[in-house]
């Protein structure tokens, strides 16, 4: 793997809150915090879009995993730039209770990544937010005010983030939703508003040199596509039917983890690991095809799935 380099700066005070807050705490809150800070991850989100757009409302959906996508491919564009270094990487009194990639050494900065923002803070003060203007209700509005600020804490007590990554992912996340607003106000055509976006993110390809990027810009490229031909060409039904939800969410999910395990057979293990931009590019196109089959391929089933369970309930009663 291509050697990566960090800087290391912080700002007076940043350490001594991250050394208090994992005092504080202790170790017993490991497990807990762990938790939380797994609800601001790419397999949760995953489920989030999955569920809105597999079963509840494809258009909610659209709107949820568009400002989704588009925060996670644009937040990598400044870790490039900013190249901070995680804490616990600096500060030998600050531990690292759980790494961001596991399985990988704990200094490797191109597997563990930048510190500055935070992207679970901005992922998931991005899907709270939109979740909630969607459907704005007292559940969304506190979900949207407690989980991200829960997943932002949990981020500075697992040593993994400084105050002020998590602050700017907050901000940068809000900054998103508003542009996000600002262009589909602006701009009618949903093939436009993608175009807009995904050129946003390109220049990420020039000097951004972690995987995060581009496992979100291909998965943003495979949703844009697959929405578009979903709408063109299958155009099926959401359900309120819980069995029929529960399957469909089973399969959504073993699709994406199956389809994504598969594109990798073709690939020497040490050539996915590599860092180098091919292997990058790779990434990208193997999370494009993933999204496209999740979201654009696997839906065309629903028809013969939903036949399938009415049939199947008509007979057991």
């Amino acid at each position: 793997m291509d050697y990566v380099q960090g800087r290391a700066f912080w700002f007076e005070g940043e350490d001594l809150i991250l050394s208090q807050l994992q005092a504080f705490f202790g170790e017993g809150a490991k497990s807990f915090f762990s938790a939380i800070s797994i609800l601001g991850e790419e397999v949760v989100l995953i489920l989030v879009i999955g569920f809105l757009y597999w079963c509840y409302d494809k258009k909610y959906a659209r709107y949820v995993g568009i400002n989704l996508l588009a925060v996670a491919a644009w937040a990598p564009l400044i870790k490039g730039a900013v190249m901070r270094m995680r804490p616990y990487m600096v500060h030998h009194n600050i531990k690292c209770f759980r790494a961001p990639t596991s399985g990988a050494a704990l200094n490797n900065i191109a597997e563990q990544g930048y510190s500055f923002p935070s992207m679970h803070s901005s992922n998931s003060i991005t899907t709270c937010l939109s979740v909630y203007l969607g459907r704005k209700n007292r559940f969304t509005l506190v979900a949207a005010i407690v989980l991200p600020l829960l997943i932002g804490i949990s981020r500075v007590y697992l040593g993994v983030h400084y105050p002020t990554d998590v602050l700017a992912g907050w901000i940068f996340g809000l900054l998103v939703v508003s542009i996000m607003t600002l262009i589909s106000k602006k701009v009618d055509k949903p093939e436009v508003q993608f175009i807009i976006i995904s050129v946003l993110g390109f220049p990420g390809f020039f000097y951004v040199r972690s995987s995060d990027f581009y496992s979100c810009y291909g998965l943003m490229l495979g949703f844009f596509a697959a929405y578009l031909y979903e709408k063109r060409y299958v155009s099926f039904k959401e359900t309120n039917e819980k069995l029929e939800i529960i399957i469909r969410m089973a399969l959504g999910m073993a699709v994406f983890a199956l389809s994504n395990e598969l594109l990798k057979l073709p690939f020497p293990k040490e050539f996915l690991d590599s860092g180098t931009i091919l292997s990058f590019i790779v990434r990208a196109a193997r999370y494009m095809i993933v999204a496209f089959l999740a979201f654009g391929i696997y839906p065309m089933c629903f028809k013969k799935l939903s036949g399938f369970l009415h049939k199947f309930v008509k007979k057991a009663v």
